[in-house]
């Protein structure tokens, strides 16, 4: 059985946890506990005042302190700051409703027949990994069971061993062991086993000794990175995993002084599973659906289970917003911490994000988080010399370059900066004058870097006296394309108000920045050909003003191109089911946010193409995108997999970067959920 417990993620020691609480280092299953006597302070029996009653006045006092400055907060920053501490730590908390009484998971409908299909894997004996989860911060249990009867027996004997209060658990993943592979061999340059063959870690589990339970079920191999990206086994963590959170100590010694001569063991098994996820709070009766290992599994999207996940997404992107407008940038849910990068471009893309979906899903706290996000990068701008005129001055966004004391302004960072800006003031319906012109004159100054071929200047460093040091040799492609799309989309918003004139300059300059992309594309190869998926949003944008043939040949060629680099759905999903993994990726990454841009370039032309007659390429296009989602969707954070994480109400319906990684940062939410909201709007037009 296993309790996490918070903290203990330090460095293994060299010695085993019996040998350091005085039990000897070969036996590390015994364990001696010494019972200390409670020691009386001589000056508290008299009267006087000890050290813990000194401590105890000075923490009493602190609290009083910090009581009375709460109250002294002015009204509304208070009721905010309880307004962002609840939807943070309780928004998907009141969603899970632990149950009062003692459930049987091998009763609940689906779990008997999954049971039934699991073969007795292991020296003729059926292996179960069950894990139950509070849904709370450390809330996971983990116990493994064993019969030589049946997986129904070997699920009993696992529930068996988990704690009382673990009955009330909403979250339960049983995996069965399927399959066996083991590998005697290491390399013994590094005495590390290295794990090849059998898929990539989430597919596979990890077994060291069956007797003894030293037994990781697939979940554990991802969330704990017990094997590396490159299929080496991660001694250090394991052993350490293994004792402090699995609390295993019988059957592997303690860890070698010198790990990097000596393997701990002589043999490593792998496994496959069976794998099965138990919802226990549903209502009205507990559900069961199989899953892919660690992930959910989707054999197909609707639009409403699209909405749904992009909601949710959505939703974790709202939480991720602090007080003062960033953003949560990156966060390691299995290390618990949040590195201190950041990246203002991204910032401004997570806004756009926020006001496509509060079109879907107007809710209040969305529309709060994406205001401060959007009130941040507003700060974060200021007047700024026209990079080829530094008599003129236009709006300019900037951050804090991390090489040098100056303002570094990006290309990227102002064209999606006008971006969100545009689609804000869609989604709210208020064209708010400020913001317009801050908007349209953050375009001026991104007019002003354009050179005569459509390209752009894309970097400058500022100087606190104002003058510019011009990065001619920098560039990033996207940058173009985000010029492309934020520029049309202002002129299509603001066409469609009325309350104001778009300016044609504004489409110009998004026309020649296309036509710099289209150009230099035209002569690649298909083999080389990118997908830029901000150039085709700005493609479809402008079709409405400004259509051009070489545009929309560009786009069709990009749609015909990436479906010969996807992989296919499989015909029998019952037989195949591992495969389900890769359905839907293209060029053989199993990268959820890169796949997720190319259904979103995909999916915003797909208008276009039916405009313009291009039957088959829409065709194609559809067909694409809801493989693609399918893949997306495992990539987001359910309990399912977030349950192994130390911290599962914080990540719900986020994205990891793919399902063979924990890491998140906001840019893999952001394209992920505006790209299932595009595929549901391509669905519900079908429909």
């Amino acid at each position: 059985m296993m309790r996490r417990r918070q903290g203990e993620n330090g460095v293994l020691p060299t010695t085993s946890p019996a040998a350091k609480n005085g039990g000897s280092a070969t036996t590390p299953g015994r364990r001696v506990v010494v019972k200390k006597k409670r020691r009386v302070s001589k000056s508290t029996s008299k009267g006087g005042c000890s050290l813990s009653d000194v401590l105890c006045y000075a923490a009493t006092l602190g609290m009083i302190v910090l009581l009375f400055l709460y109250l002294r907060m002015e009204p509304e920053k208070k009721t905010k700051l309880k307004h962002r501490v609840k939807e943070t730590r309780d928004h998907i908390r009141e969603k899970i409703r632990v149950l009062g009484n003692t459930r049987k998971y091998y009763e609940v409908e689906g779990v008997a027949k999954i049971l039934d299909e699991a073969p007795a894997a292991v020296n003729d004996e059926y292996v179960v990994l069950l894990a139950v989860s509070s849904g709370e911060r450390d809330g996971l249990e983990i116990a493994v069971g064993k019969s030589a009867e049946n997986a129904h027996s070997a699920l009993k004997q696992a529930q068996s061993k988990l704690s009382r209060k673990s009955n009330t658990y909403p979250h339960v993943k049983v995996d069965i062991v399927t399959g066996v592979k083991r590998f005697h061999d290491h390399d013994y340059l590094n005495s590390k086993f290295k794990i090849s063959e059998v898929g990539h870690p989430g597919q596979y589990g990890l077994a060291l000794d069956w007797d003894n339970g030293w037994i990781f079920g697939p979940s554990e191999v991802l969330t704990r990175t017990l094997v590396d990206a490159d299929g080496y086994m991660r001694w250090e963590r394991i052993l350490a995993y293994a004792w402090r959170e699995r609390q295993l100590h019988d059957g592997i010694p303690p860890l070698p002084e010198n790990v990097d001569d000596e393997p701990v063991v002589e043999v490593v098994d792998t496994f496959h599973t069976l794998s099965v996820f138990i919802d226990m709070s549903a209502d009205p009766e507990p559900t069961s659906k199989k899953v892919l290992h660690t992930h959910d599994t989707y054999t197909e999207v609707t639009p409403t289970s699209l909405l749904e996940a992009a909601k949710n997404g959505a939703d974790y992107l709202a939480r991720s917003v602090k007080e003062g407008g960033r953003l949560v940038y990156e966060y390691f849910p299995r290390s618990d911490e949040e590195p201190n990068e950041y990246n203002l471009t991204r910032h401004a893309g997570v806004v756009y994000a926020m006001a496509v979906l509060y079109q879907l899903h107007p809710d209040p706290f969305l529309l709060e988080s994406m205001t401060l996000a959007l009130d941040y990068l507003k700060g974060q701008s200021r007047s700024c010399p026209m990079a080829y005129d530094s008599s003129k001055k236009a709006t300019c966004v900037w951050e804090r370059d991390t090489k040098t004391p100056k303002k570094l302004i990006k290309l990227g960072a102002n064209a999606l900066t006008v971006l969100a800006m545009a689609e804000y003031m869609h989604a709210t319906g208020k064209m708010d004058p400020e913001l317009f012109k801050m908007a349209t004159d953050m375009v001026t100054w991104i007019g002003g870097c354009q050179h005569d071929d459509g390209s752009f200047l894309q970097k400058a460093l500022m100087d606190d006296d104002g003058e510019l040091e011009l990065f001619e040799d920098f560039y990033v492609r996207y940058y173009q394309g985000e010029v492309t799309f934020a520029l049309a989309r202002l002129y299509a918003v603001t066409k469609a108000d009325g309350r104001n004139s778009p300016s044609e300059d504004w489409i110009q300059i998004a026309h020649k920045a296309a036509s710099y992309i289209v150009k230099t594309d035209s002569q690649e190869t298909d083999e080389d050909l990118e997908v830029d998926h901000w150039l085709l949003y700005g493609i479809a944008e402008m079709a409405p003003f400004k259509l051009d043939s070489a545009f929309v040949d560009h786009a069709m060629r990009t749609a015909r191109v990436v479906k010969t680099f996807q992989a296919e759905d499989v015909a029998d999903k019952e037989h195949d089911f591992d495969l389900l993994a890769q359905v839907g990726i293209y060029y053989d990454t199993f990268s959820a946010t890169s796949i997720a841009t190319i259904t979103e370039g995909l999916c915003a032309v797909h208008d276009m193409a039916v405009d313009q007659g291009k039957t088959e390429e829409a065709k194609l296009i559809r067909e694409s995108i809801q493989l693609s989602a399918r893949h997306q969707l495992q990539a987001q954070y359910t309990p399912t997999l977030a349950m192994f994480l130390p911290d599962p109400l914080r990540i719900m319906g986020g994205f990891s970067d793919g399902i063979t990684t924990t890491n998140m940062r906001n840019d893999f939410t952001q394209h992920n959920i505006c790209a299932l909201a595009c595929v549901r709007k391509v669905l519900l037009k079908k429909e």
